[in-house]
């Protein structure tokens, strides 16, 4: 994303109280644990590297939410 990174987004959805209820899934090129790490810390209900996105996956963490 240009303007903000997904963990930017995601640390402004989890501080928002009306949005703080909707889940997040970051799908990301950035695979290394410490990035997973950071993705959990900003609030982060699932985490999919793009090197590990397929349809199927997407919409198993989808269904976890829904």
């Amino acid at each position: 994303m240009p303007e903000m990174s997904g963990f930017d987004l995601t640390e402004k959805v989890r501080s928002d109280r009306l949005l703080r209820h909707v889940s997040v899934i970051l799908v990301t090129a950035l695979g290394p644990m410490p990035d997973q790490a950071h993705g959990a810390d900003v609030g982060a209900d699932a985490y999919i590297t793009k090197g590990a996105f397929n349809d199927d996956r997407l919409i198993e963490a989808v269904r976890n939410f829904v």
